[in-house]
């Protein structure tokens, strides 16, 4: 992006704008906890041992649109984020208060600047046999193998599939089906490229 955020040399303007937010540099997700002059502080989200680096907010590498949500995993659940739209949003990069979470996420403070939201944003899900390695050995009770879907434990022998927060499948067995809805169509060649074969 590298374009200047502020005018007539307002730079309380980047602060107002950015900081609380998060933001990608290089396409990696950071946090940015705050903002001097035309500087940020940068946290990245999946390598957060690494602290703030200090940035200008109009470096060509610092992009602060809105970056792509879908599932996390977070604390054994697979939880599907999306923007919520907020005509009196101000702020330039993503801000907790315009993410809807489900299942709902109001009692955990910390997911927003976790290492699981920067992978959700990446996009970084473990595989479909890891997902049904940890619903199988009761690591969790639901996990997201795809940006947009899920598997869950149902019972003892049931996994549901999910699509962006909705059940759309089942697994019995091995054999997985989709259930009745209108757009199936659409659903099934992405599934097949996600590796089920339904």
């Amino acid at each position: 992006m590298g374009k200047e955020l502020y005018i007539g040399g307002d730079k309380d303007d980047v602060r107002f704008r950015l900081s609380g937010t998060i933001c990608r540099y290089k396409g990696r997700p950071g946090y940015i906890g705050d903002t001097r002059g035309a500087s940020v502080y940068f946290q990245d989200l999946v390598n957060q041992g690494e602290g703030y680096k200090v940035i200008d907010h109009r470096d060509g590498d610092f992009d602060y649109r809105s970056p792509p949500l879908g599932y996390m995993n977070y604390g054994g659940n697979a939880c599907y984020l999306s923007r919520i739209p907020d005509r009196d949003n101000q702020k330039m990069g993503l801000g907790q208060h315009v993410i809807d979470a489900r299942p709902s996420l109001e009692d955990r403070r910390s997911w927003f600047v976790s290492v699981e939201m920067g992978k959700c944003i990446l996009g970084e899900h473990p595989s479909l046999e890891e997902a049904l390695k940890l619903l199988n050995e009761d690591e969790a009770e639901s996990v997201a193998f795809h940006r947009h879907f899920a598997l869950s434990k149902l019972n003892a022998k049931v996994f549901g599939i999910h699509y962006r927060g909705r059940l759309v499948g089942l697994r019995e067995g091995e054999a997985f089906r989709l259930l009745e809805a209108q757009d199936v169509s659409f659903i099934e060649p992405i599934l097949r490229k996600a590796g089920i074969m339904v």
